[in-house]
């Protein structure tokens, strides 16, 4: 019988060294699926993936041929057969093939060894898209290799990466400014009370940059360079009265050529965006319920997103609106940094994801 007993002892415990090591390689991947950055983290190899979204695809054998930035540095210096691709879009996925091998390239920096048992996935998603969207991400995921999958509104992520107690019955105001899309929401007791979008993000904001140059200069720049002098408008305004070298091409004769460009100049395109993300802000706020509404006197409006650094951004919207308004800690990171949140504390957030889908 005690012979019995031990046998019994010593299978239990190889079964739970077993069921440990298991766990030890399995793992849980958050996403922030951008349609400018990828960004992922995983639970056992922490913050590794801060891309471009971008694929370069030799459209002669359909091969991908590098990922990131790798591929934006490829556009327009190689090629008519090479074609650089951004697969995700304001509207979701626009080439899910192109973008499930994007991510399994990308999450090789993940799992360097490859060992890895099928993981949990956590992926945003901005709010206004609908079950049809977020069950493409969900089987996208799966296909990616993922267990589990959860998909969870990006403006509530944004929050809750910045350390806001979102499960407070208190509302608060957030404006999320991301590359294709600007979002703004209302958040309340773990959930997105209503929020409000608008395609006036980023990229428009890097575009404007391109026409300013083109109308003041006579000179072209590509997307990527005009992005590149739009940031130097980020960081604090002693920053932006320098002035800066700008290589491109004249607009009249089409000949190389460079301009001396006073950034401190560009300053005036935050008029514009300043007169978007206010109105976004008001359309939203119409539609807030008036238990909420003095919350946001009280709290004023918080910023996330690589544009909530724009130089004089939050002292204008507050001028603007009539509330006190301010950026998050690591505006950039802060939607990533919520899924890694409630990847850790999952049990804790179910209720506010609220969507799933598994095997």
């Amino acid at each position: 019988m005690i012979e019995k007993l031990t046998k019994l002892l010593y299978h239990l415990a190889q079964r739970k060294m077993k069921t440990s090591w298991i766990n030890s390689l399995s793992d849980s991947i958050g996403i922030d699926l951008g349609s400018s950055r990828v960004r992922i983290w995983g639970k056992q190899a922490g913050f590794v993936v801060d891309d471009d979204s971008a694929v370069a695809i030799d459209t002669s054998t359909q091969k991908v041929l590098a990922v990131g930035r790798e591929a934006v540095e490829m556009s327009g210096r190689v090629g008519k057969h090479i074609k650089v691709v951004y697969p995700i879009s304001a509207q979701g996925i626009a080439d899910a093939d192109v973008v499930i091998a994007m991510l399994q390239a990308m999450m090789q920096r993940v799992f360097r060894l490859g060992l890895f048992f099928r993981p949990v996935m956590m992926v945003s998603i901005h709010s206004h898209l609908g079950d049809p969207e977020r069950q493409m991400l969900v089987e996208l995921l799966l296909r990616v290799g993922a267990r589990e999958v959860y998909v969870v509104d990006e403006v509530l992520a944004a929050a809750i990466g910045s350390g806001v107690p979102v499960a407070d019955a208190s509302g608060s105001l957030f404006l999320h400014t991301g590359s294709g899309v600007t979002e703004a929401g209302m958040i309340s007791l773990g959930s997105v009370v209503t929020a409000k979008m608008s395609r006036f993000a980023g990229q428009t904001m890097t575009r404007n940059v391109q026409q300013f140059l083109r109308e003041e200069y006579g000179l072209a720049v590509g997307f990527s360079r005009a992005e590149a002098l739009k940031c130097q408008l980020l960081g604090s305004g002693s920053r932006v009265t320098r002035q800066v070298r700008i290589a491109g091409q004249s607009v009249s004769t089409k000949a190389p050529t460079e301009v001396l460009v006073d950034v401190s100049i560009l300053v005036n395109l935050l008029d514009p965006v300043t007169d978007e993300l206010s109105e976004l802000t008001r359309q939203l706020l119409e539609k807030v319920p008036p238990e909420l509404a003095q919350d946001v006197l009280d709290k004023g409006m918080l910023l996330s997103g690589g544009g909530a650094q724009l130089v004089g951004l939050p002292s204008r919207l507050s001028q603007r609106l009539g509330f006190p308004v301010s950026v998050v800690d690591d505006p950039s990171k802060s939607v990533v940094l919520g899924i890694s949140q409630i990847l850790s504390n999952l049990q804790l957030f179910t209720e506010s994801i609220g969507y799933k889908q598994s095997f």
